[in-house]
């Protein structure tokens, strides 16, 4: 069962050899084009791909930190298709899932997409997961005074938590959630993930459906499951 706003917390029991796991296969080389870096810090992929799927979720969700992987190969071998990231911390885990937030947003505006990227997978590598955060001690790597100084700054905290509240206005109130956009038509789709690779591709033709085209782009909605 996914993380929903209410639910009693999961418990968190993978162990050090699912972490292992994770480090050994998890991260993928950013594709990066010549528009690379003119795009935001949460795009992975080719960020003139059509499709994007639009990806909430929170850096204690132990769904979440097993989909993700996933979900980049999938990315990589889709070039019609990129993902972005959208921060959706749920209440259960805080404040530690929008600590971490802050600190890939931070990362991001310091070392774009690589940094981004690179952060959210360093957290859910090291994350005990289900609110319980960080172990003490722990630290992100080339952390630094101008790090810091973002980190304590209100302009991470305040994207980080517009994105929360559009996510909540949407009705999107659990993690993992897919938002299939098509970036020609601003038709979507939403998907209540994880979601596999062929009902992906299958979603994908969906909204590509020549009858689609001349529908508004309000009209398309959730994905029969």
């Amino acid at each position: 069962m996914r993380k929903r706003i209410p639910a009693h917390n999961l418990k968190w029991t993978c162990g050090w050899l699912t972490i292992a796991g994770l480090a050994l296969c998890w991260w993928l080389p950013l594709p990066l084009r010549s528009a690379a870096n003119d795009s935001p810090p949460g795009i992975y992929g080719n960020p003139e791909a059509r499709f994007t799927i639009a990806l909430y979720a929170d850096l204690e969700c132990p769904h979440c930190q097993v989909y993700l992987p996933q979900l980049q190969r999938w990315i990589v071998t889709n070039d019609h298709v990129n993902l972005a990231w959208h921060h959706l911390p749920l209440p259960q885990p805080e404040p530690a899932a929008s600590r971490e937030a802050r600190l890939a947003e931070c990362v991001g505006q310091f070392d774009g997409r690589e940094g981004f990227w690179g952060a959210v997978v360093w957290v859910y590598l090291h994350t005990q997961g289900n609110g319980r955060g960080l172990a003490a001690g722990t630290s992100y790597p080339g952390a630094n005074p101008s790090l810091q100084r973002c980190l304590a700054d209100e302009q991470a905290a305040h994207t980080v938590a517009a994105q929360q509240a559009a996510a909540l206005q949407n009705g999107l109130n659990a993690t993992p959630t897919l938002r299939l956009i098509d970036n020609h038509t601003r038709h979507t789709l939403i998907l209540e993930g994880p979601i596999e690779p062929d009902a992906l591709l299958s979603a994908v033709d969906l909204l590509s459906a020549p009858e689609l085209s001349e529908m508004p782009a309000d009209v398309t909605g959730a994905m029969p499951r």
